[in-house]
């Protein structure tokens, strides 16, 4: 990896039960939280943002757009890791479980996840030698991250923010750039 990434997790979702978790869209109270983040990061940046296809991390994105004048790029790769659809009542324990590699039925496997957001960030960043940011999801990101800088992803995961921003730079080092006032976890 020659470019530095960043990876934003996307802004606060609107939560309804009745609709699958990959079908929210952005809470209204959020767009604040990301315009701030969006404004807060480092400048220059790679004159694309890559993000998921998902409402929740599309919106987020259309920030960097409006905000930055970034072009988006949407890549399947970068999604939220797969599972059977429906509300989980105790989702926090069930994600800190699923990212702290416990294999969960009906969930795609922790390493199919690594694969596929590795190549999507791998190719985006190819031989670019700047910052290039990629919108996602916190599951993806934290074992994304875990698997290239060697922590705790369930702890990580638990740290986030909705929105939140960190840095992977050349040598491996992680850095938080922004973080909102809304928890996510």
């Amino acid at each position: 990896m020659a470019a530095t990434i960043i990876l934003v997790r996307h802004g606060l979702p609107a939560i309804d039960r009745a609709v699958p978790s990959e079908a929210w869209q952005l809470d209204p109270a959020g767009l604040g939280d990301i315009s701030r983040m969006v404004e807060a990061l480092p400048v220059p940046l790679e004159r694309q943002v890559f993000h998921s296809p998902l409402p929740k991390a599309a919106a987020t994105a259309s920030v960097f757009s409006v905000v930055r004048g970034l072009q988006l790029v949407a890549d399947e790769r970068l999604r939220e890791a797969d599972h059977d659809g429906g509300w989980i009542d105790d989702y926090a324990a069930v994600a800190r479980a699923y990212v702290s590699g416990e294999p969960l039925a009906g969930w795609e496997p922790q390493a199919d996840v690594v694969r596929r957001m590795s190549e999507a960030i791998d190719e985006a960043t190819g031989t670019r030698e700047g910052t290039v940011a990629f919108v996602t999801h916190g599951l993806a990101m934290s074992l994304f991250l875990a698997s290239r800088t060697h922590f705790d992803a369930a702890e990580f995961w638990a740290g986030l923010s909705l929105p939140d921003a960190w840095r992977l730079d050349r040598t491996g080092e992680l850095t938080r750039l922004v973080r909102t006032a809304s928890p996510g976890g």
